[in-house]
């Protein structure tokens, strides 16, 4: 089971890492495009993934969440919706987790 609680702005470091710095990147950069050597530095990832992911100050733009597991309250990911550069009344939504060992659990279809 899990729960999501909203990010905050100290959280967007540890996304950051968790996107691309954890044994789970490697799929998730394949995904974007990039290679280990055209990973995004911090200050270009903050440049896309603006404060109102984190702080909540633009809702109907978009917003980041964690994902938490509810029996331990390990935080186990990020979950984030766009909302600006679709289609009005669409939302493109994004999970991405700390670690491999999350993979294949059902975690995104729950």
């Amino acid at each position: 089971m899990i729960k999501l609680t909203e990010a905050r702005i100290e959280d967007r470091e540890k996304a950051y890492n968790w996107l691309f710095h954890s044994d789970f990147s490697e799929f998730l950069i394949n995904l974007e495009g990039y290679t280990k050597d055209t990973i995004p530095a911090y200050e270009e990832f903050c440049n896309e993934y603006w404060d109102f992911f984190f702080d909540g100050s633009q809702p109907e733009n978009g917003r980041c969440y964690k994902v938490i597991n509810s029996e331990t309250t390990e935080e186990i990911g990020f979950i984030y919706y766009t909302a600006f550069h679709v289609k009005e009344g669409i939302a493109e939504l994004d999970i991405w987790l700390k670690s491999l060992d999350y993979a294949g659990r059902g975690i995104g279809t729950e």
